[in-house]
């Protein structure tokens, strides 16, 4: 069991090591500016390999009152932003992944979310043995104890935040106890109490039921809606050029290869992860097909809704097609027409 309240900077460390970060710490400054306001709750998706852990990771290690961060940061992005100093490690922090309590030894009766919450309380306890975390209090309620005796309220980091919603997505009872936990930790009364923050990311946006988001208050950023986020969904132009430079790699090939998206403000957007292992490995082939995202994709195809496979022969052939984007729920379950199954495919990477 790692820690996840008061983490270590160990994770954005690592980062570091083979000298192939990119610096993305304008995040940080962006994030400082919405704290303690009524934009303080972010969520920003997405597709697999796009940077969003190493995201994370970075918050975290700056955010953290768990560690002493400063010299990572040196010569970065954010060190020249007046916030700096006013949020560096100064914060309790609770960050986790969905995956690992998904991925969970649960015993008989439990459930990823029921095991998120006793872990958190057993956490802070053990970050705080001075004040007494009462096991079998509400979450939200131990919380406030603690931002009312220490006098620091909370910022939450929450990694592939929709990960129930897509690989459990008939799962009714468990995305409905997801989703409540979340409404309890971020739309409760208690929630002004000892939240200053809120960073979630993923692949899906929100999840909505009928016409009503079931998490109304938190500012999304997505595929289709980056701004002002563009810059932080892969690398820039300007930023392959630079790996480029550094690793000697063909330049030309790389934007042949991995140059996928186009964002309002930002310009072409690369995959990430297939740009530094084409640039350390010094082979272009297709490294983001290896993610499970890819059955995904095989199965909505072969469903070949109102001439689904004709439009993705279309695209692949250069054609442009017209997307109704606004159909989609943000829902697996309900992925029914041509429109929602492409809207997906945005979401997912393609």
């Amino acid at each position: 069991m790692g820690d996840y309240v008061n983490p270590s900077y160990d994770g954005f460390a690592k980062v570091f090591k083979y000298g192939t970060y990119v610096d993305k710490t304008g995040l940080i400054a962006f994030m400082n500016s919405v704290l303690d306001s009524n934009f303080q709750e972010i969520v920003f998706t997405r597709p697999r390999r796009f940077g969003k852990t190493t995201a994370c990771d970075m918050l975290a290690a700056y955010y953290s009152e768990g560690c002493d961060s400063e010299a990572l940061f040196k010569g970065l992005e954010i060190e020249k932003d007046p916030s700096f100093k006013e949020h560096l490690n100064k914060h309790p922090v609770v960050y986790f992944s969905l995956m690992t309590f998904m991925n969970y030894d649960l015993e008989e009766g439990d459930t990823p979310v029921k095991a998120i919450k006793r872990t958190l309380k057993e956490q802070l306890q053990k970050a705080y043995p001075a004040i007494h975390i009462d096991q079998k209090a509400q979450l939200i309620n131990c919380l406030s104890q603690v931002a009312e005796e220490t006098g620091r309220k909370f910022i939450f980091i929450i990694d592939e935040w929709d990960m129930i919603l897509r690989d459990r997505k008939n799962d009714k009872t468990l995305i409905d106890e997801y989703i409540t936990l979340l409404k309890s930790l971020f739309r409760s009364t208690e929630t002004d109490k000892y939240l200053a923050g809120v960073y979630m990311t993923g692949i899906l946006p929100i999840i909505r039921y009928s016409t009503e988001s079931a998490l109304s208050n938190f500012s999304e950023y997505t595929m289709l809606n980056p701004e002002p986020l563009g810059q932080y969904i892969g690398f820039t132009t300007d930023e392959v050029h630079a790996v480029c430079q550094k690793f000697n790699a063909d330049e030309v090939r790389m934007k042949e290869w991995y140059d996928g998206y186009r964002i309002p403000d930002a310009g072409d957007v690369y995959c990430p992860n297939s740009v530094m292992q084409a640039a350390v490995r010094r082979k272009f082939t297709s490294y983001w097909t290896a993610t499970s995202a890819m059955e995904s994709l095989k199965n909505y195809i072969y469903l070949n809704i109102d001439g689904l496979k004709e439009a993705v022969n279309d695209l692949i052939d250069g054609k442009e097609i017209d997307i109704n984007t606004g159909t989609f729920e943000n829902r697996l379950d309900r992925v029914d027409t041509k429109d929602k199954v492409l809207t997906v495919m945005v979401h997912l990477g393609y």
